[in-house]
């Protein structure tokens, strides 16, 4: 591993003993030999570079000091990549909007399972039980944090008419323009 300062940015060089699937960033570098999880060594933005097992990133930030060269650490990816499109995507496809319960699908599978589904407003009814705002909270895109009208909810977040975002990830990622510097570029 190897890092420097380049510009606003650090560039740090990561070879990595196994092929890393996309999105490969946003990501953190955590110490293998922890005792107790409290912090990453170092967050990784955005990669710019892969060539077989090295890859290059950037982090952005005056936080971040370059790490020890030949310490062993463990690369762990912030999203998936549907979060990361959320992440990344305009602002103005988010509307700031009051969580309202929704109905709720119930459907018993063969194992007894119950398997739930919010029910769009104005959706037909399909077979199962419909509960009516049974739907009661649902969850950020990107940190999962609970979006409701209950105690210790969000009562008041963003939604693109599918995901949700509490306004936390809303300010760091969507509207401060943070979310689309990261990722892989090409």
């Amino acid at each position: 591993m190897r890092s420097r300062r380049k510009g606003d940015a650090l560039e740090t060089i990561v070879r990595v003993d196994r092929p890393v699937p996309p999105p490969a960033a946003p990501a953190s570098l955590w110490p293998q030999q922890r005792s107790t999880p409290s912090a990453p060594a170092l967050e990784l933005h955005n990669l710019t570079r892969r060539r077989r097992r090295r890859l290059t990133f950037e982090t952005y930030g005056p936080r971040w000091d370059p790490l020890t060269a030949g310490a062993v650490y463990d690369l762990i990816s912030w999203w998936s990549a549907s979060q990361l499109a959320a992440a990344r995507s305009d602002p103005a496809a988010w509307t700031r909007r009051r969580f309202q319960p929704a109905d709720e699908i119930r459907l018993h599978t063969s194992n007894g399972r119950i398997i739930s589904k919010r029910l769009p407003r104005g959706a037909p009814r399909p077979s199962g039980d419909v509960v009516q705002d049974g739907w009661d909270h649902d969850h950020c895109a990107l940190c999962w944090a609970t979006i409701s009208l209950a105690e210790g909810g969000e009562p008041v977040a963003y939604s693109d008419g599918r995901d949700w975002l509490c306004t936390t990830c809303f300010a760091k990622f969507i509207a401060s323009g943070f979310g689309r510097r990261l990722g892989e570029a090409g």
